[in-house]
C-alpha cells in the first residue's frame, strides 16, 4: 500500500508539469545610430611642464572655439582627458629628460552623424595630432523607443510559438502564468574607417564622408502558458 501511494504521488506531480508549457520568445533588429562621437588631443612638448600645459590648452580652446561654429545639432563638448608626463631619450645607455608632454583631450557628440568629416576638418586646419576614430551610437531616447517596441514583438513572438505547439500537441492554450524579461541591449558599434592621426601638413580642405553601421538591439523573454 505505501508503494501505491509513491507510484500515485509521482504521477500526479507528472501530471502538474504536462499541464504547462514554457517558451521564449525574441526580437532583434537593425537601428542606424543616431549620434557620433569624436576624441581630439591637443599636444605640446616643451622644457618644463608649465610651458606645455599652456600650449596644449592653448590649442585645446581654439579647437573647442571653431568647433562651436559648426553649430553641430544637439552639440555636447567635454573635457576627456588632460595628462601632462616626462618624455625621455636614451643615449649611451643613458636616460636623459627630452622635456614634458602635455595632453587635453576634447570630445565632441551630435546628432548630425554625416557632418562628423567636418569635425576632422577642424583638427586639420588646427594641427591636432590626434584624432579617435569616430564612435556611431543610439541616444538614450531611441534606445528605450526601440527597446520597447522590440520587447512588444518578442512577448507577441511567445505567445504565437505557444499557440501552434499547444496546438501540434492536441492541446489548447491557457492563460499566461509567468512572463520574464531577459535584457539585451544596444550594442555601440565603430565607424568603419581607420583609426587617423592628423598629420600637421594635412590640408584642411580635405573632406571625409561617414556612413553608420546599424546598432543591434537583442531582447528576449520567457513565457509560462497554462494547457487546457
Amino acid at each position: 500500500m505505501k508503494y501505491f501511494g509513491a507510484i500515485l504521488c509521482v504521477f500526479s506531480s507528472s501530471l502538474s508539469l504536462a499541464s504547462q508549457l514554457s517558451v521564449s520568445g525574441q526580437c532583434q533588429r537593425e537601428i542606424t545610430p543616431d549620434r557620433v562621437s569624436v576624441t581630439l588631443t591637443s599636444r605640446a612638448l616643451e622644457k618644463d611642464p608649465k610651458t606645455a600645459s599652456s600650449k596644449a590648452s592653448a590649442q585645446y580652446e581654439k579647437v573647442k572655439a571653431e568647433l562651436k561654429k559648426l553649430n553641430l545639432k544637439d552639440s555636447r563638448i567635454s573635457t576627456s582627458g588632460f595628462n601632462v608626463n616626462q618624455e625621455w631619450d636614451y643615449n649611451n645607455s643613458k636616460r636623459v629628460l627630452r622635456g614634458y608632454s602635455a595632453t587635453v583631450s576634447l570630445t565632441n557628440e551630435t546628432s548630425e552623424v554625416s557632418r562628423a568629416g567636418e569635425i576632422l576638418d577642424i583638427a586639420a586646419k588646427l594641427n591636432v595630432e590626434e584624432v579617435g576614430t569616430p564612435t556611431t551610437f543610439l541616444s538614450p531616447a531611441l534606445e528605450k523607443k526601440e527597446y520597447e517596441s522590440c520587447l512588444e514583438v518578442a512577448i507577441k513572438h511567445a505567445k504565437s510559438k505557444a499557440e501552434r505547439m499547444a496546438t501540434a500537441a492536441g492541446l489548447g492554450l491557457g492563460k499566461l502564468m509567468t512572463l520574464n524579461e531577459n535584457k539585451g541591449s544596444a550594442e555601440p558599434i565603430p565607424m568603419a574607417h581607420r583609426q587617423m592621426e592628423m598629420a600637421a601638413d594635412m590640408a584642411s580642405s580635405q573632406k571625409v564622408s561617414f556612413d553608420s553601421k546599424p546598432s543591434t538591439i537583442d531582447v528576449t523573454v520567457s513565457a509560462t502558458y497554462d494547457l487546457k
